[in-house]
């Protein structure tokens, strides 16, 4: 059985874990899969923050106008999390 792409974490936040999605061969940081994703659930690329580890696979997810986030510690990360998470948009 496939794995889903995608779980809901808290409101408008997302994990992409693993990246599988149905028709498309793009592996990260590949700007497709990212647009693609979005797509799938119907968002914005500003309803979605991305959190990695990886500034290449962030600059990426930023220069499409989604909320990026470099993963460093998971105090930091937990912040900017629920900073997202309050934030208008």
């Amino acid at each position: 059985m496939p794995q889903p792409a995608f779980r809901a974490t808290a409101p408008m936040a997302w994990e992409m874990s693993p990246m599988r999605l149905p028709g498309l061969a793009a592996a990260m940081p590949a700007s497709r899969a990212h647009t693609a994703a979005l797509h799938c659930i119907d968002a914005a690329p500003t309803d979605a923050l991305f959190i990695d580890d990886t500034p290449g696979h962030v600059a990426t997810v930023r220069s499409l106008g989604m909320t990026g986030h470099v993963h460093m510690n998971t105090e930091d990360t937990l912040t900017r999390i629920k900073g997202f998470l309050r934030s208008p948009r």
